[in-house]
């Protein structure tokens, strides 16, 4: 399953590992990951495989502080050169990239071989990023404004959308759980019972209580329930490009908050079925269509004669029940057998 995360620790690679998670594909990406990636591949660190994003390329201004600010064509040039030597696996694109900055990315990144994912930024808009030749849309931007809780495209246009997506082979990573995630600040206490926690740090604590607040000065939405809202429109769009065969793909965003790794990709699972996938069609979100996403349907992504052996033992069938993939006896990763009690002490472990 691939997903997104933020520490660069191999604890967290590990807590990935135990989740369980077998492919990790990181869209904000610094020069630690490339090391730890190398740490995986060599065999020194027991993880999952990763495949990163170079540090995001961004307009201006920066939505974050930890993106690379991209103010003129020939920077945005040579910024997607430096990440294809570095060794970066693909380009991530932000919200405020100019139109001519972000094509400017996207063509040489396509001279380099180097894949474009990432958001559709506000100047470009969806209809120009579905011809563009970007890979990958996270978190259904281009179609739906989060903060406001509503969509960007018509909503009565919303198949037309879905149709022209299929069309352009386009991939959407959805994310719906990361938005669930935004509440009120007087609910924080009921979030922080959630298990996950108990993997945080006293400082993760602290920024984790202050990114809900900040988070919550981005929402514009004056409805009652927020969360509601946000699933509701979701879970529509998300079924319309599943019913128009548009490729979806499983992930969670974690790093934001109370989206913690191995847990939030459940709750992802449980969201796209109850957007209107069956099971089968959820599952093949975060094994058979992220590897192909990835190019790397030769290695893993199905269970064949010759592939990575990278699998999920689970009790009962998560064809009937998708919470079943919950029910977990072990994992087999890279052909290494992990029964189910040893990964609960790794889990006990860290979270000492």
């Amino acid at each position: 399953m691939c997903c997104s995360w933020c520490d660069d620790s191999a604890e967290y690679v590990g807590l990935y590992r135990i989740a369980p998670i077998i492919g990790i594909s990181r869209l904000l990406g610094f020069p630690d990951q490339l090391k730890l990636r190398e740490k995986v591949n060599k065999g020194e660190l027991f993880g999952p495989t990763i495949y990163t994003a170079g540090p995001i390329l961004e307009g201006k201004p920066k939505s974050h502080p930890f993106m690379t600010e991209v103010k003129a064509v020939k920077k945005a040039e040579k910024l997607v050169v430096e990440q294809k030597e570095k060794g970066y696996d693909f380009i991530k694109v932000y919200d405020n990239l100019s139109t001519d900055i972000y094509n400017a990315i996207v063509k040489t990144a396509k001279q380099y071989g180097m894949p474009v994912k990432g958001h559709v930024p506000k100047d470009v808009g969806i209809d120009s990023v579905l011809v563009s030749g970007q890979v990958s849309i996270e978190h259904l931007t281009g179609y739906i404004d989060p903060d406001a809780a509503e969509f960007i495209i018509p909503e009565q246009k919303i198949e037309y959308y879905a149709q022209k997506t299929q069309e352009a082979g386009i991939w959407n990573c959805p994310t719906i759980v990361v938005w669930q995630k935004i509440v009120p600040i007087e609910r924080i206490e009921e979030m922080e019972k959630h298990p996950g926690m108990r993997f945080m740090s006293r400082i993760g604590r602290i920024f984790l209580r202050k990114s809900v607040k900040e988070m919550n000065k981005n929402i514009s939405y004056e409805g009652e329930d927020y969360t509601a809202r946000i699933t509701e429109i979701y879970y529509k769009m998300v079924k319309a490009l599943q019913d128009a065969d548009a490729k979806l793909l499983l992930g969670s965003d974690t790093g934001n908050p109370f989206v913690f790794p191995g847990y939030s990709l459940h709750e992802e699972l449980q969201n796209l079925v109850n957007a209107g996938l069956t099971p089968y069609e959820a599952l093949i979100t975060g094994t058979r269509n992220a590897a192909e996403s990835l190019n790397k349907s030769d290695e893993f992504g199905t269970v064949e004669l010759g592939k990575r052996a990278d699998l999920i033992l689970v009790e009962g069938n998560p064809l009937k029940d998708i919470a079943n993939v919950n029910r977990r006896v072990g994992v087999m990763l890279r052909g290494l057998w992990f029964p189910e009690t040893k990964l609960r002490k790794m889990l006990d472990d860290l979270a000492d």
